[in-house]
């Protein structure tokens, strides 16, 4: 059955072109803005800045038609692996950790400063320290480069995929090589060049997901209230998340989402004029999720010292933000009104390839469920949240997990809760004992006897939900489905939200209740940011009419849209009969794809879009006739739209 009904999942995700799967507008063209990236040199490592010689866009080099500069420096720059060290959240952190538990503080700095701060780190190892402290990363602006192009290229090919490169255990020697995909074409050039000295070799290692592992597995040691260890957490394993899931035997790899292929040939390097173009050159972007701390950053680039060029980072953040709204999670919402009871289904398809959220633990996301009349009256709302982002009705200590929710002071959010040694609720890292509840939606194909299940288990009220990681009661789905009845006795209004949030305010709680140069300084930052956190999928309809009991579609049916033509927007209304991978997207005459507007594995029902008249790019298309197209299964149809400004 798991042959049948999973790699279809995965397939999603292959052979995507750039523009396909990131859905995002040219990049930057501007020129960069002091201060300079970094220039100087250890025994081990060359700042970025020196890198940037040859990898910047410059004569013909590193230049596409359809994306602009998409430099290897122009797109790590804004990224948060470019600001790793930087991070005043991360500063912060550390910092609690270590008022918390001083007697450590020496180790706690040197583990934390292994993957946020590598270039720092690995070289006073190199020299022969014991321990590196955050004192001395902020004296050292080669280590502030965060995760620089010398550090990642230079993690040798050993011990990849083992526990043994677990928790930043990568290998960099003073072999003074760098690895890339590609044969070099003039290695000379590196060898030879002031402040570089390289030799670039290739090797297919920095392509696979077991690369990203060395530092995104964290497993930390658990200490109790007197700072023993008492055993060991799981904090951070999307790889081996991963590795329980479709994705990892169709090769579908970390890098295949997070730094997608660009899709035409570029030449990568500016020097010399004779380099050839290069096919599947990677996007050096690394997006992720966390568009909340890279805004943070650029508010105040000024006192984290910031050398990266601001349009870069707004670049970064749309980009982020468009992973998370259009390839992360598909939700698909069902309604029927049966008496005066209001039945709501909401079904969410995790489309990543590891739990979402993932990694750090102070991210989750919830629904949000809002009912109104239609004089605007709200009869029922859950998982309402204020503008610091702080969820209406959530249990004190930890939600639970729910699979039908009947009252407005429950709500459904999708998290990972840790517990101490004495099995209270912690937001301190290195208390961090057990999970209590960990409600993530699965990546497709994650099943409870893959070996890695221990390490990555569901815990909680889910564990036992026939809805949760199940569809048609074959495991590995990769979803959820919940149910909301709400009583009503008049015509509503129906608005349904998927909301993501990187920093749970009660962490922060925590870790506020300590005073230390960097959290202070990041607290000042938090209560002026913007904290509203990201809406990432929506869902409104209008229900006027009673049936006698909820009903699904007969047959499979693309409507008309309405208005037709249209001039700002459209809706499109479509059937699916059974469950079954759909595909809605809006197609030029030349049979050119110009909009996905859904995607994804969904139960039988009902759906209604809107088209706003626009590109998967965000610009506005031209009047004109289009195509709507409706695939589920191997099912198509297709209506003309006609767009007039």
């Amino acid at each position: 059955m798991m042959t049948r009904t999973l790699p279809i999942f995965a397939t999603l995700l292959l052979g995507i072109s750039a523009a396909a799967f990131l859905e995002s507008p040219g990049f930057d063209t501007s020129p960069r803005v002091l201060p300079p990236l970094n220039t100087d040199t250890t025994a081990l490592f060359s700042g970025s800045g020196n890198c940037e010689t040859c990898h910047a866009a410059a004569a013909g080099a590193n230049w596409s038609s359809a994306w602009g500069d998409v430099s290897q420096i122009q797109l790590w720059q804004g990224s948060m692996m470019a600001n790793s060290a930087r991070d005043p959240y991360w500063q912060a952190q550390v910092t609690g950790e270590v008022a918390l538990f001083p007697q450590h503080q020496s180790a706690i700095e040197d583990i934390c400063t292994t993957c946020h701060a590598p270039v720092g780190r690995t070289q006073a190892h190199y020299n022969g320290q014991t321990y590196y402290s955050l004192a001395q990363l902020q004296g050292q602006p080669i280590a502030l480069d965060g995760v620089s192009c010398t550090a990642c290229h230079q993690i040798q090919d050993v011990n990849m995929g083992s526990p043994l490169s677990y928790n930043g255990n990568y290998v960099i020697t003073n072999l003074r090589t760098v690895f890339g995909p590609f044969v070099a074409q003039f290695p000379n050039v590196m060898e030879t060049w002031p402040k570089v000295n390289y030799t670039p070799d290739s090797s297919a290692h920095v392509r696979r997901s077991e690369m990203c592992a060395t530092c995104h597995t964290l497993i930390t040691e658990s200490l109790d209230s007197t700072g023993a260890v008492v055993g060991h957490y799981f904090e951070q394993v999307p790889y081996i998340e991963w590795k329980n899931s479709v994705y990892e035997s169709q090769q579908v790899e970390c890098q295949t989402c997070h730094m997608a292929t660009l899709g035409e040939p570029i030449r990568v390097s500016s020097l010399p004029s004779m380099v050839l173009p290069r096919d599947s050159v990677h996007f050096h972007d690394f997006v992720g999720g966390n568009s909340f701390m890279l805004r943070l950053m650029k508010d105040h680039a000024g006192l984290i010292g910031g050398t990266f060029n601001p349009s870069s980072i707004d670049t970064a953040i749309e980009r982020t933000e468009r992973l998370l709204k259009h390839r992360s999670i598909d939700m698909n919402v069902t309604t029927q009104l049966d008496g005066d009871s209001l039945h709501i289904e909401v079904f969410l398809q995790n489309r990543t390839g590891h739990k979402f959220p993932t990694a750090y633990p102070t991210r989750r996301a919830w629904l949000h469920v809002k009912v109104r009349s239609l004089s605007g009256d709200v009869v029922f709302e859950s998982g309402a949240y204020d503008s610091n982002g702080v969820i209406t009705g959530e249990d004190p200590g930890f939600e639970p997990h729910h699979g039908e929710i009947r009252s407005g002071d429950e709500v459904q959010i999708y998290e990972i809760v840790a517990g101490d040694y004495y099995g209270q609720v912690t937001h301190a890292l290195l208390k961090a004992y057990v999970p209590l509840k960990d409600n993530r939606l699965p990546p497709a194909g994650f099943l409870t006897a893959h070996a890695t299940y221990d390490t990555v288990r569901i815990v909680g009220e889910a564990e036992a939900d026939a809805d949760f990681n199940h569809e048609a009661s074959v495991e590995g789905s990769g979803s959820d489905r919940i149910r909301y009845v709400v009583a009503v006795g008049q015509p509503v209004q129906v608005a349904v939200e998927l909301v993501y949030q990187s920093i749970n305010p009660r962490s922060l709680d925590h870790l506020f209740t300590f005073s230390t140069p960097e959290i202070d300084a990041f607290e000042s930052m938090y209560l002026a940011a913007d904290k509203a956190p990201v809406v990432m999928r929506v869902f409104e309809t209008t229900i006027t009419s009673v049936t006698s009991s909820p009903s699904l579609p007969g047959s499979f049916r693309l409507y008309q849209n309405y208005p037709n033509p249209f001039n700002a927007s459209t809706s499109i209304a479509f059937d699916w009969p059974e469950n079954a991978e759909i595909e809605l997207a809006v197609y030029n005459l030349l049979g050119e794809r110009v909009r996905l507007l859904a995607s994804g594995y969904r139960g039988a029902g009902r759906a209604v879009v809107h088209w706003d008249g626009r590109s998967d790019k965000g610009g506005a298309l031209a009047s004109g006739m289009y195509l709507v197209r409706l695939r589920v299964g191997r099912e198509n149809q297709a209506r003309k739209v006609l767009l007039v400004k």
